[in-house]
């Protein structure tokens, strides 16, 4: 296997392995504020397939060449494409809650408003539907 073979791989690697913490953190909604290192690690990972394609490597590392090419300039672009902006919270920790209105467990209406002035403990619970 010739170094450009390895490079293709590698290549394919840092983008798979990028985009998969990635999206480990989405799902745990904990992605960071700085997102720069993400993007740049799948477009350093594209560039280095694009070093790959244009050297002498064989079909064993253009084909991942091609894919970390794929992937790591799609990646950022949907990313930048997105109607997700960065948007300052509408509370923050410590800030006092907004009164509201729901249904609890057995279908009564709850207003937030009645719990003023006790101590309580509010848990929401993330839907994964």
């Amino acid at each position: 296997m010739a170094i450009m073979d390895i490079y293709g791989i590698v290549a394919l690697l840092m983008v798979l392995g990028t985009v998969m913490v990635w999206f480990q953190k989405v799902k745990a909604v904990r992605v960071p504020k700085v997102r720069f290192h993400f993007f740049a690690l799948t477009v350093l990972g594209a560039v280095l397939g694009i070093y790959t394609l244009t050297g002498d490597a064989s079909l064993i590392g253009k084909i991942p060449a091609g894919i970390a090419i794929a992937l790591g300039f799609i990646f950022p672009a949907f990313r930048l494409g997105s109607a997700q902006g960065d948007h300052k919270p509408a509370i923050e920790v410590g800030d006092p809650i907004i009164d509201f209105t729901a249904l609890d467990d057995k279908g009564n209406e709850f207003d937030l408003a009645s719990l003023r002035g006790t101590p309580f403990l509010l848990k929401f619970f993330r839907g994964h539907w």
